[in-house]
């Protein structure tokens, strides 16, 4: 067999080749692949074309080496079902003559998802029961929302909107930690790395802390479960030394983690790989999107104050999309600081607003 990756907003895919025929989708799989093939080709065009709203319906080859004759009898039934619509398991059992069961069992073995779309299958009551791609019933729902949105707006656009709803309106402020060696020497510490600030770390901590001390003292401050978010938030708050505050970490705060890259040096990287969008082995950028959902839903919740958020460097950009506070391609400096507000409008759904209040650095 032959294989090649194919890189797309929920994450990297190897695709596998046999006698000219796809048979096999591999989901965020840990090794990346270049190999050529005439069917390789077209799968990865068609893929891009998809998730570009070019396209609806897959044409590429594709050939069953695995599954018993029924399972594969279930696929075919599956690379049916139209684009944009759903079919329940019971709907679709009682067409084939098995059971709901059955069914689904044999949709969890679906050896090429997304092209054989097994994510068009739902509960009787319309709930996502499970999904074997990607990041489970996350991405099967982002795939059937995008799908009913697709000549609207852009998946990921899509998804940050339906996100927002649940984040409570409430301001908070947020600041990316101090240097450590790793930013440094431009290294990526993922969320498996629990390094530590340096010596100019600390500064840029002590200096935003008396920035931040200037615009409001802070009496709720959240961080990472990482300790360079832990020691940028001691080194703010040793400028505000009468100050009595609630501190408390959140795991949904914590660096992504990047897989087979963490630990590497920017050169390392392949060529073609975007880091920040696909991560083998790692978290895809729609999961951090949806943990950091999560994680500012609860700390919003919890707070009766404004609090001050610590967080990390791929943090900031994933919480960029999700609110649209700052611009996308903006990279936050060591220790630099926002103001985010919700939208004036009053609704869920629109962009946040951000006011740098420290550029960071030293």
């Amino acid at each position: 067999m032959t294989a090649k990756t194919v890189y797309t907003p929920l994450g990297s895919l190897v695709l596998n080749d046999h006698e000219n025929h796809i048979v096999d989708l591999s989901w965020n799989a840990e090794h990346f692949h270049e190999q050529q093939s005439p069917v390789l080709e077209h799968a990865a065009e068609e893929i891009e074309a998809y998730f570009n709203q070019d396209l609806t319906k897959f044409t590429v080859p594709t050939a069953f080496k695995t599954g018993t004759a029924f399972q594969q009898k279930v696929w075919q039934a599956i690379a049916e079902i139209p684009f944009g619509e759903t079919v329940t398991y019971g709907e679709l059992a009682k067409d084939l003559g098995t059971s709901p069961r059955a069914l689904g069992t044999a949709c969890g073995k679906n050896p090429v998802p997304l092209i054989i779309p097994c994510h068009r299958v739902v509960g009787d009551d319309g709930k996502l029961t499970g999904y074997s791609g990607g990041d489970g019933t996350l991405t099967k729902r982002v795939l059937l929302g995008f799908e009913k949105q697709a000549k609207h707006e852009h998946l990921n656009l899509m998804l940050w909107r339906e996100l927002r709803e649940a984040i409570p309106q409430k301001p908070f402020y947020f600041m990316r930690h101090g240097e450590t060696d790793y930013n440094k020497n431009l290294i990526l510490q993922g969320g498996l790395i629990d390094s530590s600030i340096n010596e100019t770390g600390q500064q840029q901590a002590v200096k935003a802390g008396k920035r931040i001390a200037e615009v409001f003292n802070p009496s709720v401050v959240w961080h990472s479960e990482l300790q360079r978010t832990k020691q940028t938030m001691e080194g703010v708050l040793s400028q505000m030394p009468e100050k009595q505050c609630e501190i408390d970490n959140h795991f949904g705060l914590n660096e992504r983690s990047f897989g087979l890259f963490d630990g590497k040096s920017a050169d390392e990287l392949p060529g073609l790989f975007h880091y920040y969008q696909c991560s083998p082995e790692g978290e895809t950028w729609l999961k951090v999107v949806s943990r950091i959902a999560v994680a500012l839903e609860d700390i919003l919740n919890k707070s009766d104050e404004t609090p001050l958020i610590v967080a990390h460097g791929a943090v900031a950009r994933c919480m960029g999309d999700l609110l649209g506070a700052w611009p996308q391609d903006h990279r936050f400096q060591n220790c630099e600081a926002w103001y985010v507000e919700p939208p004036k409008d009053g609704t869920t759904t629109s962009p946040w607003q951000g006011k740098q209040i420290h550029e960071g650095g030293l």
